[in-house]
């Protein structure tokens, strides 16, 4: 809460570890990870809250899927479409994420200002993850509807690319 009481929304996440293969030490979720086959989104959800950041049973039980980011990249193998599912989940003030899994060098909690000023003036996020803040930015009212590129933001995060053809 705020000075005034009313509620603050700041952006909590991780700092891949130097030793991860992809992206390392690049901004992360708090929570993120592949999708199983023979696991739905949230079950998987819940599991990751657990194994990325020691989140209780019960507190990931109140995960809430709010979408998905859609993009696509090119790689040495070709052109990649992928399809990112976005969570909210709203964690007690007082509680502290456990590294579980070796993967995060560290984790932070910051003010969605300085969330916002990271990502657009430097590439400390890991891209996809990049879009995943950007997507909670506009659901929250951070990139407000009157900003110039609101509409393009949006576009693009939903597959503005014709991506349901792909």
């Amino acid at each position: 809460m705020d000075s005034s009481g009313a509620p603050t929304v700041s952006g909590c996440g991780s700092r891949r570890s130097t030793t991860k293969p992809t992206s390392p030490g690049k901004l992360d979720q708090l929570v993120a990870g592949g999708q199983p086959a023979n696991i739905g989104l949230k079950r998987n959800m819940i599991k990751e809250c657990a194994e990325e950041a020691g989140i209780p049973r019960p507190l990931a039980e109140r995960v809430e899927a709010v979408g998905a980011v859609t993009y696509a990249l090119g790689t040495a193998a070709g052109f990649r479409p992928d399809v990112l599912f976005a969570f909210d989940l709203e964690l007690p003030a007082d509680f502290t994420p456990v590294n579980t899994d070796g993967e995060v060098a560290e984790f932070y909690l910051w003010p969605m200002d300085r969330v916002l000023d990271v990502l657009r003036d430097t590439e400390q996020f890991k891209f996809n993850c990049a879009l995943i803040a950007i997507d909670f930015a506009l659901r929250h009212g951070f990139i407000p509807p009157d900003d110039p590129d609101y509409v393009e933001i949006a576009h693009g995060l939903r597959g503005g690319a014709g991506f349901a053809d792909w």
